[in-house]
């Protein structure tokens, strides 16, 4: 069934941000839908009494979950080390886990670089626990690499520089890092694509938007730089060219929720309700955390169909993923008002 949707540019400013990015990627508004619990699982830290979790998807380059089995590790200088696997669909998860500062390794074997993630628990978090998402993208070992065949030595090594920087959450020596391995060698590819990510982080939203276009043009058949170019866009309130880079994504990984996730905001600024609802529920569709905010952004769509008990679910739902949402407070505040009007 399909809808005529009236939805108002002040239902919109009031009660969806058209613009809400995690890191990577990155958005550190990372996760997954984690299957086969069983693997890869951990029953809690000894004498911790936790009730916190961190769970994760881990992704191969080309942006689907990976197919092979990768140790992970998880420290925190209070408890124990964690070990864990990743399952037949790239998933982890660590349950009973206390408050604190964590640093969690995915061993990529002989085939891919280790990925190092630094995820927080903090303490004054809601009732019932905390969960932790992310999503961790697997590179190949640069001798593993075509892309890195013809890269300079000096380039290579302030290339390394910055992506260790990006790992460890320091996004100024990235970008420093990372322009340095562009200057010295031309076209060099991975370091356009991570340096428009970590312009992406910063805020650099033209500078942003160029390196990516530039990672786009030497790789077109790449996932990720498109599914980054089309979220810079996004960014820049560019919907239209946002709505191609994604759709090009998709091309390269239909399955992606993050790249309908940001389709959908980015036909939703169209007016394109319709299209926009389709993307967001297909992105929820895949039960992943890290594109929680679609059920936020299908809230607003039912609210103006006044459809209020769908609205009121979605977001119910939204905050249950996202307790401690930027605008908890509001949304639960719209969700009264929902109620009220069925």
């Amino acid at each position: 069934m399909s809808f005529v949707i009236h939805l108002s540019s002040r239902s919109i400013g009031r009660f969806i941000n058209a613009f809400i990015f995690l890191t990577l990627l990155v958005l550190s508004l990372a996760g997954s839908n984690v299957s086969g619990q069983g693997v890869g699982s951990s029953r809690g830290l000894p004498g911790s009494g936790g009730i916190h979790t961190i769970q994760g998807k881990v992704y191969d380059p080309s942006g689907k979950p990976i197919q092979t089995q990768l140790r992970i590790t998880l420290e925190s200088p209070n408890t124990s080390t964690l070990s864990a696997a990743t399952d037949a669909d790239g998933a982890f998860l660590f349950r009973s886990l206390g408050a604190g500062e964590y640093r969690l390794t995915v061993y990529g074997g002989k085939e891919y670089e280790n990925a190092l993630e630094y995820p927080s628990i903090y303490r004054e978090a809601s009732p019932g626990g905390r969960i932790v998402s992310l999503t961790i993208q697997m590179r190949l070992k640069p001798s593993l690499d075509p892309r890195f065949a013809s890269v300079s030595s000096d380039a290579m090594n302030a290339y390394k520089k910055g992506m260790e920087a990006a790992g460890s959450g320091d996004t100024k020596k990235a970008i420093e890092q990372l322009s340095k391995a562009v200057s010295a060698q031309e076209n060099f590819g991975p370091a356009l694509a991570e340096l428009g990510v970590q312009y992406l982080k910063s805020g650099q939203l033209d500078r942003a938007a160029a390196s990516l276009e530039a990672a786009v043009k030497l790789a077109p058949e790449e996932f990720y730089p498109q599914l980054n170019h089309g979220i810079a866009l996004l960014n820049q309130k560019k919907f239209d060219q946002a709505e191609q880079h994604l759709r090009i994504a998709l091309q390269k990984n239909s399955a992606a929720p993050t790249a309908h996730m940001y389709l959908g905001m980015a036909l939703m600024n169209q007016k394109k309700l319709e299209e926009a609802q389709k993307e967001f529920e297909t992105a929820i569709s895949s039960n992943s955390p890290e594109v929680s905010i679609a059920h936020r952004y299908l809230g607003g769509i039912f609210w103006g169909q006044r459809d209020y008990k769908r609205a009121a679910e979605e977001l119910e739902t939204y905050l249950k993923l996202v307790p401690k949402a930027a605008d908890a407070e509001r949304t639960r505040q719209a969700i009264t008002e929902l109620r009220s009007k069925q």
